[in-house]
């Protein structure tokens, strides 16, 4: 169930989901076009990290560490 309103109206829930399908359509085809930029450079570290991705740009930064230490 995608709402808790509007349950009689069969139109809300079609239109939530529209909305839902249409946002996932951009996304996928997004990440999609990312992928096939990321496969052309052959490698990650290409990629240029923005605030939101802090978390990954922290990830990223041990996984490095880890790896160097193991050398």
């Amino acid at each position: 169930q995608a709402h808790n309103f509007a349950l009689d109206d069969p139109t809300v829930t079609e239109s939530i989901y529209n909305s839902i399908a249409a946002a996932f359509d951009e996304d996928s085809r997004m990440i999609e076009a990312q992928a096939t930029v990321i496969d052309c450079e052959g490698s990650m570290d290409a990629m240029v990290g923005i605030a939101a991705d802090s978390a990954l740009t922290r990830y990223r930064r041990m996984v490095r560490a880890a790896l160097e230490a193991e050398r």
